[in-house]
């Protein structure tokens, strides 16, 4: 179940325009890349967030997808969202120090900027017959730039008075990722992984609307599991243990 070479800063190849870099990573595992490569770039014409939702993209922000090839299935493949968003706030904290007490994670895989969205990272993976199993951390960054008519607060970095590099950015995620995908080590370092995550974590012991395998339901956050998954009590005192879903902070309404 192990990953070809993640001893080494993954390399990061630029365009102007993509559809999506997502979408590049696949061809290029199609296509026999190893992996250990960062996708970037300025604009996309079809990026995509979860559930295929439409991640409007345009330049001056971050756009990047890590294209990563397992010879075999990694049933663990949820917690690199956690590991993703630490090298993520592990960038910001470094280039722009001052933000770092306005940065908080939202499960499953939002970072906030004083309450409100400003990066959201996608985790995709397939098996293609002859290359392995695939996996691509898609990261998207409004460092100067935010969308309109979204159902939640949005913001970005610029706005909230930091700038913010998208080229520089990135070679600082991929530095941080490459020490905490060894640190994670396919599962057996996330607890420590998840106690980081934790500290910063939007929302706990706060009242969340919940909307998972086709059902809505208000509960307090209490934790995230060992696996990553959500923990939630419930109005009526019960626990529900989330795995995939969205998550709503009641305050945000």
């Amino acid at each position: 179940m192990r990953c070809l070479d993640t001893s080494s800063v993954a390399q990061i190849e630029w365009f102007d325009e993509l559809d999506s870099t997502s979408s590049e990573a696949f061809r290029r595992a199609e296509k026999g890349s190893p992996g250990n490569l960062w996708i970037a770039a300025r604009n996309q014409s079809a990026g995509r967030g979860r559930f295929e939702r439409c991640w409007d993209s345009r330049s001056g922000n971050l756009h990047a997808s890590l294209l990563l090839r397992f010879a075999e299935k990694v049933g663990t493949e949820s917690q690199l969202s956690f590991v993703s968003a630490l090298a993520l706030f592990d960038s910001i904290k470094l280039l722009v120090p001052r933000s770092a007490a306005l940065l908080s994670f939202k499960w499953p895989n939002d970072l906030f900027l004083d309450g409100a969205k400003v990066s959201g990272i996608l985790i995709e993976s397939k098996k293609i017959r002859g290359q392995g199993n695939i996996i691509v951390i898609g990261i998207g960054v409004n460092c100067v730039w935010r969308p309109d008519n979204i159902p939640y607060p949005v913001t970005d970095f610029l706005s909230c008075g930091f700038e913010l590099s998208p080229n520089l950015l990135l070679e600082k995620i991929a530095s941080f990722f490459q020490s905490l995908f060894q640190e994670w080590n396919f599962g057996s370092g996330f607890p420590l992984i998840r106690t980081r995550w934790l500290e910063h974590a939007f929302g706990i012991n706060q009242l969340m609307r919940v909307q998972s395998s086709g059902r809505s339901f208000f509960g307090t956050f209490e934790s995230v599991k060992e696996d990553g998954s959500l923990l939630i009590q419930s109005n009526d005192g019960s626990y529900q243990q989330i795995s995939a879903g969205d998550v709503f902070p009641e305050l945000l309404r």
